[in-house]
């Protein structure tokens, strides 16, 4: 027996050698993955994404039309605007989200009518002209049938954006208008109504109504009160405030392919986690199972793992989450099928070590992504993963493993 400890002490410890530099190596290969990922201008899904924002619109920010008098006997020379606040402000949008593909990318596209809303009242001491400033959105690639109707009555002048409009020519004193600009434009991810450029007065009303053709959009502030109205066709937003403050805008916005990479990045620099556990399992399970795996089948065990990551953080640039997960899982899956039965009996590889290997590429790749309850999920997956080895392990015969066994491992 005193012959047997050192013969079966000297292959533990290159073993464990080379199982380490495995995992090293391959937490060295995701982790520049990670970075590559984080890396937007110079892959090519930023490099799509700017030429076709170029071409399209990017995120659309609407700008408030800004009313006001002029007052030339401010100083000699010199003329002062005084600007009236709308008593009530209605936005009308109907967005229509069409995605646009560039090759095999897929874009959050979308067209919307707009129809903004305004009324006055001129509590002022001026009766003159009353101009008004049409600023055009933020970032609108092409504004069309762009329209401005005073009390329902369109009016036939020739419009100029971003400048100085006569809109009406005498503005008495207690005169209320309603003004309606309308006009459409098309855009990508974001639908943003700049209200907080309001910030220092109180809005007597608003109201802001969107018609989506889908269900699969996000309120830009959830906590500003608003109701939704479900309808086959997608469904409808309504926020209405009344005498009120708020430094927040208001819109929607649908998930962004930008915004999965920033996940998958998340993920793939966490996923060293995955394959160091994967590893630790492979080699306890090998043992308790009498399963003596050549040093380069671990290495190839190891390949598979890192794949299902580097399949990750590609085949997000092309689809959404969901769909490369799957395709991640059915590639490794088939990477798994093909070696793993090769190199050990088929019990082993599809009864034992193909739910690890699921739970600790797919299920934990979900509990990483999860919105919230991620960190509470990430130990609850733990615990049962831990669990599930303990009880046979405190069952082992230890003298039985492989690698404790004095014998040259095959």
């Amino acid at each position: 027996m005193s012959d047997e400890k050192p013969a079966a002490s000297s292959k533990i410890g290159p073993f464990i050698f080379w199982i380490i530099l495995i995992i090293s190596a391959g937490s060295i290969v995701l982790v520049t993955t990670s970075l590559r990922i984080g890396q937007q201008n110079d892959t090519t899904y930023g490099n799509v994404y700017k030429k076709f924002i170029g071409s399209w619109g990017g995120e659309i920010n609407i700008v408030p039309a800004d009313f006001y008098f002029e007052d030339d006997n401010a100083e000699a020379g010199k003329s002062k605007e005084h600007y009236l606040l709308p008593d009530s402000i209605a936005v009308n949008s109907i967005v229509n989200l069409d995605k646009k593909r560039e090759g095999l990318i897929s874009f959050n596209s979308f067209l919307v009518d707009v129809d903004n809303e305004y009324i006055l009242t001129n509590t002022t001491s001026f009766k003159d002209n009353l101009f008004v400033k049409f600023n055009r959105p933020e970032n609108a690639s092409i504004l069309y049938d762009y329209i401005v109707i005073i009390d329902n009555i369109k009016i036939a002048a020739e419009i100029g954006m971003d400048g100085p409009f006569i809109l009406l020519p005498e503005f008495e004193q207690n005169q209320k208008v309603k003004i309606n600009i309308q006009f459409k434009t098309k855009g990508i991810d974001v639908l943003k109504y700049k209200l907080a450029v309001y910030n220092r007065y109180v809005i007597q009303s608003f109201k802001a109504f969107f018609t989506i053709n889908t269900s699969d959009y996000n309120l830009l502030q959830f906590g500003l009160p608003h109701t939704i109205i479900k309808n086959t066709k997608g469904e409808q937003l309504l926020i209405e405030m009344n005498n009120f403050n708020t430094n927040q805008d208001v819109g929607i916005s649908f998930v962004s392919a930008i915004n999965d990479l920033d996940q998958i990045e998340r993920l793939i620099r966490f996923s060293p986690v995955s394959l160091c556990l994967f590893m630790a399992l492979v080699f306890i399970l090998s043992q308790m199972n009498i399963v003596k795996f050549h040093s380069v089948h671990y290495l190839f065990i190891a390949i598979i793992n890192v794949f299902y990551f580097l399949f990750i953080s590609y085949i997000i640039r092309f689809f959404n989450i969901f769909t490369t997960l799957t395709f991640a899982f059915i590639l490794t899956s088939i990477m798994y099928f093909l070696y793993i039965p090769n190199v050990t009996s088929r019990k082993f590889a599809f009864k034992v070590l193909a739910s690890y290997h699921f739970a600790l590429t797919t299920i934990l790749s979900v509990i990483f992504l999860l919105p919230i309850y991620r960190g509470v999920s990430l130990i609850i997956f733990l615990f049962v993963i831990f669990l599930s080895i303990m009880v046979p392990i405190g069952k082992s015969d230890f003298s039985k493993w492989p690698i404790f066994i004095n014998k040259d491992m095959e």
